[in-house]
């Protein structure tokens, strides 16, 4: 064989061979996708373009910090869930594919994901007692992803929770007390990620006494009570006028 051919055929295999490599390495994973599980879970998915890979490379930094690797998912593997992150808190991802030594480009998301954070607690919780037996509190409502509110009642050296109210809600009327009696509330914004708690306030029941009550439930004072009895006297005298009148 002359040596221009064997050259030749030696550059040929090269080219075969090289091309055979190339169309073997694995392409690249796209559309990456992030959903948020609970304020600690992120769950990652993306395309898997290869048949040849030997897994993918997951990383992740949060805001102000560097890349770092957080798992390795086998082959024809394409979701990972990411747990035990901080509530609140944002997170970027990006995955690659690989091969021996061979890593492909990386699939970014195009922005972060934050998970969901704690609520804001209730502030301004104040109390007045409306009676007897019936104290009024009332807050303002701090945050905006709140799932509700949690009012509580101290007993002794615990809290017994009383109520539960819906999202925007900020105030409430705790009924059946004792009269001339303290108690200590405090009410606390909840959602998935957890509760955060409104100082505490201390309101004393008003007393009994003055209250004057018809069988009918509503209260009255003295005075309407006086005027009740001498009702049916004036209806009398009313009668004897207009009697004297038509005589």
């Amino acid at each position: 064989m002359k040596r221009g051919a064997f050259l030749f055929f030696i550059l040929g295999f090269l080219i075969i061979v090289l091309a055979s490599s190339a169309l073997s390495l694995p392409l690249p994973p796209s559309h990456l996708e992030a959903q948020i599980i609970s304020p600690t879970h992120i769950r990652l998915t993306w395309w898997d373009n290869s048949v040849d890979e030997d897994g993918f490379i997951v990383e992740r930094r949060a805001y102000g910090e560097a890349w770092k690797q957080i798992a390795i998912v086998p082959p024809d593997v394409n979701v990972y869930n990411d747990e035990g992150l901080v509530p609140g808190r944002s997170y970027y991802y990006r995955v690659r594919a690989y091969m021996g030594s061979y890593y492909t480009d990386y699939c970014e998301l195009s922005s972060p994901v934050t998970t969901i954070g704690y609520p804001e607690p209730p502030s301004n919780l104040k109390g007045r007692a409306l009676s007897s037996s019936e104290i009024e509190l009332e807050w303002t409502d701090e945050s905006d992803n709140e799932l509700g509110f949690i009012v509580e009642r101290k007993l002794g050296n615990n809290w017994l929770e009383i109520a539960v109210l819906p999202p925007n809600s900020n105030s409430y009327i705790d009924e059946g007390l004792s009269e001339n009696t303290k108690y200590t509330y405090r009410v606390l914004a909840f959602n998935d990620a957890g509760r955060t708690s409104s100082s505490e306030v201390e309101v004393k029941t008003g007393s009994k006494e003055g209250e004057i009550y018809l069988s009918a439930g509503c209260s009255v004072g003295n005075g309407s009570l006086t005027l009740l009895l001498m009702l049916p006297p004036l209806i009398l005298l009313c009668s004897l006028i207009r009697r004297k009148a038509n005589a």
